[in-house]
């Protein structure tokens, strides 16, 4: 064998398990399609970033029929390198949705197979690793908090977010400081962050408190521009091999591991193997692919909020988390957003903006995104076809 371990993807679950496989002796490679490092220049700039998504992944998929692209990672470090770093812990109640949906889920499903208990401690590992800053504790209503400080420690509310949280007290609303994977020791408080490459690495990453350490320290090895073609598989139906192909010179090559991992996504990893032709006895596999339900709320002011120029993204709240008096369903949480720049504004306007007021409007804006989960169902689809076709099917459910 290669290598002990070959992992695909190198985001946060293909990246974090590398470095505890390094790190206890083990030979690992990780294969990651997208580049390695990212220019500075590059990683700042708007247009790249978001507008044209060089960093994104590229591959041709039909989202309902029509051709689209994901905002999905394409980099060393996977998503994890384009976040806005924000690590909430979950509820409880996440762990048994069946109280909250009944009928509109798989009775088979209502309950997951463990808790929240059970998984404790490794939220206490994931938060050290990655160097999480917050309150101590942190008042997330319905969501568990740690029992132990956070190593790191939140910088000052910005004056706009003093306002805003005063504000929301007044009206019943618990908003809590986000607990961020961000060293502030170092960061720039960039305002610009979900979306961007890091200009110094605050921002904690698979990349850089894994990947990093578990090849200098660890002796694993990182293959960026190369994509796996293939899981081969030998006759009693075990993978075998992976072919891999490299994107620059469009060679082949093949390895061999002990253990495979594929971590590519909620798209990637079924395609993958599906491509390859794995036995699915479940029928489940490219099933019941879900987004978040989400809702974006802008706040336009006679003055400027500095939203602009700071980083701002430090409030949420999550008062109606497993539902309100007139819907008991689960709903979600809210938190800050950065404000879109000007050319984010002018594209994804629905009449033309002068570029003047787009600036205008950029720095006299706040933004608020809510998150609410979406739910499994079976026509919900990731398919590939004769010639290699990757086909999305996705409705939310009514």
């Amino acid at each position: 064998m290669d290598f002990d371990a070959l992992i695909v993807g190198s985001g946060a679950g293909g990246g974090t398990l590398a470095y505890k496989l390094a790190k206890s002796g083990k030979s690992v490679l990780i294969i990651e399609k997208g580049q390695g490092t990212l220019a500075a220049e590059i990683g700042q700039d708007e247009g790249s970033m978001l507008i044209q998504r060089l960093v994104h992944d590229d591959r041709q998929l039909y989202v309902n029929g029509r051709v689209d692209r994901l905002f999905t990672g394409s980099i060393a470090g996977g998503g994890t390198s384009l976040y806005g770093a924000v690590l909430l812990r979950p509820s409880r109640e996440d762990f048994h949705p069946g109280k909250y949906y009944l009928q509109r889920i798989d009775q088979s499903i209502w309950d997951w197979t463990v808790g929240y208990d059970e998984l404790k401690s490794y939220y206490d590992e994931a938060e050290n690793l990655y160097l999480v800053a917050g309150d101590s504790p942190t008042e997330t209503p319905y969501l568990e908090k740690r029992d132990l400080p956070y190593l790191g420690k939140l910088p000052h509310l910005e004056p706009i977010n003093q306002t805003f949280q005063k504000g929301l007290s007044r009206q019943g609303v618990n908003a809590f400081r986000l607990p961020l994977a961000i060293d502030f020791e170092t960061c720039f408080r960039c305002p610009s962050c979900p979306g961007y490459g890091c200009p110094n690495n605050s921002r904690s990453s698979s990349m850089n408190r894994c990947i990093e350490p578990a090849i200098t320290q660890f002796n694993a090895k990182l293959l960026t521009n190369h994509e796996v073609t293939k899981l081969n598989s030998n006759t009693s139906g075990k993978v075998s091999s992976i072919s891999i192909r490299d994107r620059k010179s469009m060679k082949l090559k093949e390895f061999t591991a002990r253990h495979y991992i594929v971590s590519a996504g909620a798209v990637g990893s079924p395609a993958l193997m599906l491509r390859s032709g794995i036995q699915d006895k479940s029928g489940q596999l490219g099933r019941n692919f879900m987004y978040h339900a989400g809702a974006i709320v802008a706040g336009i002011f006679t003055h400027a909020t500095g939203a602009a120029d700071r980083f701002v993204k430090q409030l949420g709240w999550s008062d109606d988390y497993l539902g309100v008096r007139d819907f008991k369903h689960k709903l979600g949480y809210v938190q800050m957003l950065p404000v879109p720049g000007p050319l984010t504004l002018q594209s994804e306007s629905p009449i033309p903006i002068p570029p003047n007021f787009a600036k205008k409007l950029h720095a006299h804006s706040v933004t608020f995104a809510a998150c609410v989960e979406d739910l499994p169902r079976e026509d919900n689809r990731i398919q590939v076809h004769s010639g290699g076709k990757l086909t999305l099917h996705h409705s939310f459910s009514s």
